[in-house]
């Protein structure tokens, strides 16, 4: 528990904010959360069972 994993975490969140970082620049436009959409996630909404059960 020395703080590796959270260490990891933000190393790759940063790097991927460097340019040449992701190979191909499309995805990151397509990612699923983007600060300047206003910071809403843009994909249909998932569930893992029904809103209303008949």
């Amino acid at each position: 528990m020395g703080g590796e994993l959270p260490t990891q975490v933000m190393i790759e969140a940063i790097s991927r904010l460097v340019p040449g970082v992701i190979q191909d620049a499309q995805s990151r436009q397509q990612e699923s959360y983007r600060p300047e959409l206003g910071g809403t996630n843009i994909e249909h909404p998932q569930y893992t069972r029904p809103q209303k059960i008949a």
